[in-house]
């Protein structure tokens, strides 16, 4: 399932635009969820980050125009794919801050879009390793394994405290921990597992992250951890 903004104020081409959207998917057998926002506010307002794959901004919109909007997104999410859509292509120069994808003309034209959806559909997938997906409350986060600093287990409750924000979800760190086997995370004490990257220094028992956050060194996994940041670090320099 992948999830699709459009983020228009022109109901023909939101028509339009979701009209092809469908077509392709359903011409390659996925499945997509559409979600249309009719204006840069409304989208900012009600975004989830790192919840949407791909979003289309109509450049022209009203007090926020599309690619302020996208430049605001693109603060909270670095993974989100951004495509605009215009009737001037002069508007292009003005949008690389928000790093798009690609961009298309109006009226959209199914060979155009199918392309930049090829396209779009690639590079997410090429990315799913580097991602943690988590469900809550209805809403599904792909969360990028860089921006995790550390999972904290609380009863049945993990926080996994990113860059940005602090997600919650249902889960068991042991079950956490076995999934990111191999990709740079460590189980440091029975309710926290930090990202190595962010680790800033490590002082006898405790770890201090790139947030200023500073998490304890279980007796038992003194050593273990103090090994592998060791060859991480290793690694890096090298």
């Amino acid at each position: 399932m992948y999830n699709i903004i459009i983020c228009e104020d022109n109901e023909q081409d939101i028509e339009l635009l979701e009209k092809n959207i469908i077509r392709f998917f359903s011409e390659h057998d996925l499945t997509c969820n559409i979600n249309v926002f009719r204006s840069g506010e409304s989208l900012l307002n009600h975004s989830s980050v790192y919840s949407w794959d791909i979003v289309f901004f109509d450049v022209e919109m009203g007090k926020i125009n599309g690619i302020e909007a996208a430049k605001q997104l693109r603060k909270a999410d670095k993974s989100v794919k951004i495509v605009f859509v215009t009737s001037h292509p002069g508007y292009v120069f003005n949008s690389f801050i928000a790093e798009p994808l690609n961009f298309l003309i109006k009226p959209v034209n199914y060979p155009m879009l199918s392309e930049i959806l090829e396209q779009a559909l690639m590079r997410i997938d090429d990315e799913k390793g580097d991602v943690f997906t988590i469900s809550f409350d209805n809403v599904v986060s792909n969360i990028p394994l860089s921006q995790i600093i550390y999972f904290e287990s609380n009863l049945r409750i993990i926080n996994i405290v990113t860059t940005d924000q602090t997600f919650k979800f249902y889960g068991k760190l042991d079950d956490i921990e076995r999934e990111l086997e191999g990709k740079d995370f460590i189980r440091c004490h029975k309710s926290y597992i930090v990202n190595l990257r962010h680790i800033n220094m490590i002082d006898g028992d405790a770890i201090y992250m790139s947030n200023n956050s500073v998490i304890s060194i279980s007796r038992a996994n003194k050593k273990k951890v103090k090994e592998l940041v060791m060859d991480y670090v290793g690694k890096t320099v090298l």
